[in-house]
C-alpha cells in the first residue's frame, strides 16, 4: 500500500512540474518581449505640482501614451521603411500598463503620517501633564503644611535624616538656609557670579566633576526663597511646583528667560569646571575634590579631548561673537520634585529643599562643531563621555527601572505657554 501511495505521489509531482516548467517559459516570453519605459514625467512642467491621478485617469493616460507610441512608430517607418519593415504600428503594442513607483513622494507620505502621529502624542501628553500639574498643586500643600508644623519629614527632602548642619534640609526648615540657597546670596553679595534682574535667581558650580561623576554641570539657584519675587514668608519656595500652575510658570519663565540671557556666562562657567577637572587642573580627574577617588583612567584621554572640543567652541565664540547654537552645542535645565516617571506623586525626590535646576550642555549637531576648528577624535571621545555619564546616572538612581527623576524644564516651559 505504501508504494503504491509513493507512485502516485511522484506521478502527481511530475505533472506539477511540467506545468510549472510550461508556465515557466510563458511568462519568460513575455518578459523578453516587454519594454520598460522609466522616467516619465509625474509633475506638471510649469507649476511643479505633482499629478495626483484617480485610477480611470490612469487608464486615460496609459491610452494617450499608446497612442503617442504609435504615431512615433509610424513616424519611424514613414522615414526609414526598409528599417522598420517587420513593424505594424498599429499591432506593435498588445498591452501598455502605467504603474506608480515608490519615489520621494512615499517618503512624504509617511513623514506625513510621523507628524500627524507626534502631534497627537504631543496632545495627549499635553493633557497629561497639565492632569499632573493639578495633582503637584494639590500635593504640595501638604509639603507646605509639613514646613509650617516644623515636621521634619520625606515631604521636604530625600535626605531628611542627614544633620541639618549640611543644608539639604536645615533645622529650621527655611529654604532661605539651604546650602544652595546660602551660596548664590554669597555669590551675589561678593560679586563673583552673575543674576537676573529681580537678584533672585543666580548660577553656581556643582561641586563635582561634570560628565565624569552624576553632575551635570552649573546649578541655578533660587538664593531668596520668600522675599515675594516667587514665594513669601508665610510660604516660602523650596520647588518649582508650587501652589497653582500660574505661579509655576512665573518662576519657569523667569528661568529661562535668565538662563538665555546667560547663555554664555553659563557656558563659560562649565568650560572652567572642565578645566578645573582635567589633566593639570586643581582637581585633575578627581570625581569630588574633597575625595581622592579619580575618573577611571581609561577615560581620562576622552576627557582632556572633551575639554578641548568645548574650549574650541569657546574661543569660536569669542572670536565670531556666535551663539552656542551656531556651533551646535545646546543648553537644557532639569529638576526634580515629588514624582518619578511611571510612578504616582509621593515623597520628595529633591535633597536640597530650595528650589534649584540642573543645567546640562550638550552636543546638538556635531556637523557645526567643524566650524569651531573641533576634530573627529574630539567628538569621538565626547561620545565616549557621554555614554559614560548616562550609565553613572542610572547606576547613581536617576534612571533605568525606577524611572527617570528629573523634570525637562525645557519641555515643561513649552507645554505651559502653549497656546499664550
Amino acid at each position: 500500500m505504501l508504494g503504491v501511495v509513493v507512485y502516485t505521489f511522484v506521478i502527481r509531482f511530475e505533472r506539477h512540474c511540467a506545468r510549472g516548467h510550461k508556465k515557466i517559459l510563458e511568462d519568460l516570453d513575455l518578459v523578453e518581449r516587454t519594454l520598460w519605459l522609466t522616467h516619465l514625467p509625474c509633475a506638471d512642467s510649469q507649476t511643479r505640482e505633482p499629478f495626483c491621478l484617480q485610477n480611470d485617469e490612469v487608464e486615460q493616460v496609459e491610452a494617450d501614451l499608446c497612442d503617442k507610441i504609435k504615431v512615433d512608430l509610424r513616424a519611424k517607418k514613414k522615414k526609414d521603411p526598409e528599417l522598420w519593415s517587420a513593424v505594424d504600428p498599429d499591432e506593435a503594442i498588445e498591452e501598455l500598463f502605467v504603474t506608480p513607483v515608490v519615489d520621494e513622494w512615499h517618503a512624504v507620505v509617511n513623514r506625513i503620517k510621523k507628524y500627524e502621529y507626534l502631534s497627537r502624542e504631543y496632545r495627549k501628553r499635553h493633557s497629561k501633564s497639565k492632569k499632573m500639574l493639578g495633582e503637584f498643586c494639590a500635593y504640595i500643600f501638604g509639603d507646605q503644611r509639613a514646613h509650617q508644623e516644623g515636621v521634619r519629614g520625606p515631604l521636604l527632602s530625600k535626605l531628611y535624616k542627614l544633620p541639618g548642619k549640611f543644608g539639604l534640609c536645615p533645622d529650621s526648615l527655611q529654604p532661605d538656609d539651604t546650602i544652595l540657597a546660602k551660596l548664590g546670596r554669597k555669590a551675589m553679595e561678593d560679586q563673583t557670579g552673575f543674576w537676573d534682574s529681580a537678584g533672585v535667581l543666580t548660577f553656581i558650580n556643582d561641586r563635582n566633576m561634570p560628565l565624569g561623576s552624576s553632575s551635570n554641570g552649573p546649578n541655578a539657584v533660587l538664593a531668596r526663597c520668600a522675599d515675594g519675587t516667587y514665594g513669601t514668608v508665610e510660604h516660602p519656595r523650596m520647588n518649582l511646583f508650587y501652589e497653582s500652575e500660574e505661579k509655576v510658570r512665573l518662576l519657569l519663565n523667569g528661568f529661562m528667560s535668565f538662563r538665555a540671557a546667560s547663555e554664555k556666562d553659563i557656558f563659560e562657567m562649565y568650560v572652567a569646571k572642565l578645566q578645573q577637572h582635567s589633566l593639570g587642573g586643581s582637581s585633575s580627574f578627581k570625581l569630588d575634590p574633597t575625595k581622592p577617588a579619580l575618573l577611571n583612567v581609561t577615560l581620562q584621554a576622552h576627557y582632556v579631548k572633551t575639554v578641548n572640543l568645548l574650549q574650541k567652541v569657546l574661543a569660536a565664540m569669542d572670536a565670531s561673537g556666535g551663539s552656542l547654537a551656531q556651533y551646535g552645542l545646546r543648553i537644557n535645565s532639569y529638576c526634580q520634585t515629588w514624582l518619578r516617571n511611571g510612578h504616582p506623586v509621593g515623597d520628595a525626590q529633591f535633597s536640597v529643599m530650595s528650589p534649584h535646576f540642573q543645567t546640562r550642555v550638550f552636543v546638538e549637531s556635531a556637523a557645526k562643531l567643524t566650524a569651531a576648528g573641533v576634530t573627529i577624535p574630539e567628538k569621538e571621545s565626547y561620545i565616549k563621555m557621554i555614554k559614560h555619564f548616562t550609565q553613572v546616572m542610572i547606576e547613581s538612581g536617576y534612571g533605568g527601572r525606577d524611572g527617570q527623576a528629573f523634570v525637562n524644564l525645557d519641555g515643561l516651559h513649552e507645554v505651559l505657554n502653549a497656546g499664550l
